[in-house]
């Protein structure tokens, strides 16, 4: 019983016909190759919302910058994702780390968990200090595959939380079900 609003076409598409988990998408722009929609209607709609968890994704990581994206548009629909949400959860992998790109998005404090494949002791020490809890892909079940920086919002529903409000969600999707996700 999970509910998935994303702004990624192709997300939809993988969870469409998983068994508890209904899929909904934002309206927007389609931006090409990567199949996400953005624009006004998305960051509208996202910005709607109150949500539990926020999972995200990002293009670079940088310790004194902070987290940045490649394009504007996304920058503007995560930040309606992270005002959004009790907590923040940031999925990247370690080829992120120590690099900045065009979009500031937010700065590290601002996310409680990082999930990301292998960090250097140097980074994490930052991460922590900033009060950011690290959990490593090597510590997750099997269906935590790739980090990708796609963008959406995940939620059990009313009866299986007893919560009526959903999650934002910004995780590789699997063949596995995300009812499964330890999170």
């Amino acid at each position: 019983n999970i509910t998935v609003v994303t702004d990624d076409i192709k997300i939809a598409m993988e969870l469409s016909g998983k068994p508890n988990v209904t899929a909904i998408v934002c309206g927007g722009t389609l931006s090409d190759p990567v199949y996400t929609l953005t624009g006004n209607v998305a960051v509208d709609f996202f910005s709607r919302l109150h949500v539990n968890k926020t999972f995200l994704g990002c293009d670079a990581v940088d310790l004194d910058f902070g987290i940045s994206n490649r394009t504007y548009g996304e920058v503007d629909i995560k930040t309606a994702m992270i005002n959004a949400a009790d907590e923040i959860i940031m999925v990247t992998d370690d080829s992120k780390l120590d690099r900045k790109v065009f979009c500031y998005l937010c700065d590290i404090s601002a996310i409680n968990k990082l999930i990301i494949n292998q960090i250097d002791d140097r980074n994490r020490r930052g991460f922590i200090e900033k009060g950011v809890e690290i959990i490593t892909t090597e510590s997750l079940p099997t269906m935590c595959s790739c980090p990708t920086t796609s963008s959406s919002v995940v939620g059990r529903s009313r009866e299986a939380s007893g919560d009526s409000r959903s999650s934002v969600f910004d995780l590789a999707y699997s063949n596995k079900s995300i009812a499964d996700a330890p999170f």
